[in-house]
């Protein structure tokens, strides 16, 4: 999510647009997209990514897998050197 922010904001600070067009929200560690949950879900459901829950600690960490090779044809030039 943090590399997601990131690539959206050096993208909009240099084309004035970002590359997901996704709105954020700010969370106690730091900024993810609005409704980012539902991404994931769609996206898990069209077979782009599976995720898997593992123990870190106290907690439960989300490891994201992509399920598909990288297609920069879907990129613009500027996306591409900024991501």
């Amino acid at each position: 999510m943090k590399l997601l922010w990131y690539s959206d904001f050096i993208n909009f600070r240099r084309n004035l647009n970002s590359i997901s067009g996704l709105p954020y929200v700010k969370l106690q560690h730091g900024p993810v997209p609005k409704d980012h949950e539902l991404v994931l879900t769609i996206l898990e459901k069209n077979l782009f990514i599976e995720s898997e829950e593992i123990p870190a600690g106290d907690y439960l960490s989300t490891v994201i897998k992509a399920t598909k090779d990288f297609d920069s044809s879907i990129f613009s030039k500027d996306e591409l050197e900024v991501l």
